[in-house]
């Protein structure tokens, strides 16, 4: 495994290179339309670009190019066993890729609920085509259960769409959403590093960077939003991951860390589906009863909420 000095130099490596292109990112947000406009829902008083996925994006693919230029330049390095060993992280690549892109038409087009919806379960389903599936859980027993292969199926693209969709929900405050995947990440480091799960820790170091970079820009007042290219990129990876460590080790494991660090979140995501579900109301209109909205109208700041939801997460 690469030594704690590498892991800190990716780190800050990663945080330098997403501090330095997100007023780049700014300026090609708003070239392109990818604004948000303020209305009664929303709490920010003025347009703000929403394209800042594309840091996070680019930050995390260039962190990554630069561990594995240091590994060819420090290790024997032979590209095509490292390609056959991880066939299922290239899938995770792939479907994570997807999911910016159907993020980026979104923050650019405005595009459908159900448009974006067929996009998650198609970059979902093609995690799952590179063999990503849940295939065992682990029983209350000690033991461990296996379940059909279809159900595996299931349950891989129901957790990595729900994921994808709970991190989406979540990002209504300034830094809310970054915050809290940057909490999640660091506990995923710290699973990785213990499980010796090399390329989880390398990817969780490189997204912390990223995130902790682009927080500069977006905790409140908010310069840039993520957009559902961040949101959604960032809850389908932690998701794919999550199912990828799932399937060397105890499922129930490897997806509880996710569920403690998220568990704010992912309540809140469950009662707006079932708010609007008893309300007869479509279940992606938008409301203003999540969490953070509610303790916004008990008088906290957008700062102090974004920091009790921290708080929770941690």
């Amino acid at each position: 495994m690469a030594s704690y000095y590498t892991h800190i130099a990716l780190f800050v490596f990663s945080a330098l290179i997403a501090l330095a292109i997100t007023p780049l990112v700014e300026k090609i947000a708003v070239k392109l339309g990818a604004v948000d406009i303020p209305d009664e829902r929303k709490v920010h008083g003025k347009p703000v670009p929403r394209l800042g996925g594309l840091t996070i994006f680019l930050t995390i693919f260039l962190g990554i190019i630069a561990y594995l230029v240091w590994q060819l330049t420090h290790q024997s390095f032979n590209f095509r066993l490292l390609l056959n060993a991880n066939y299922d992280l290239l899938g995770i690549f792939i479907g994570s890729s997807m999911m910016f892109v159907f993020g980026c038409l979104d923050d650019i087009f405005d595009v459908s609920p159900g448009f974006k919806f067929l996009g998650q379960l198609l970059s979902a389903s093609v995690v799952v085509i590179f063999g990503t599936t849940i295939d065992f859980i682990g029983s209350p027993g000690g033991g461990l259960i296996n379940i059909p292969s279809w159900l595996g199926i299931f349950i891989t693209i129901f957790w990595i769409v729900g994921l994808t969709n709970t991190v989406n929900f979540i990002d209504g405050l300034d830094g809310l959403a970054a915050g809290v995947v940057s909490i999640a990440g660091v506990a995923l480091y710290v699973s990785a590093i213990q499980t010796g799960k090399v390329n989880m820790a390398v990817i969780m170091v490189v997204l912390c960077g990223a995130l902790l970079g682009f927080l500069r820009y977006n905790f409140n007042p908010a310069k840039i939003f993520m957009g559902d290219s961040g949101s959604m990129f960032l809850g389908f990876l932690i998701g794919s991951l999550t199912v990828q460590a799932a399937t060397k080790s105890a499922a129930t494991i490897a997806l509880l860390v996710p569920i403690v660090i998220m568990g704010v979140p992912i309540f809140d995501a469950g009662w707006a589906i079932w708010r609007r579900f008893i309300n007869k109301k479509p279940l992606t209109k938008a409301d203003k009863e999540h969490i953070h909205h509610r303790l916004m109208r008990q008088g906290f700041s957008q700062r102090r909420t974004v920091l009790v939801i921290y708080a929770w997460s941690a």
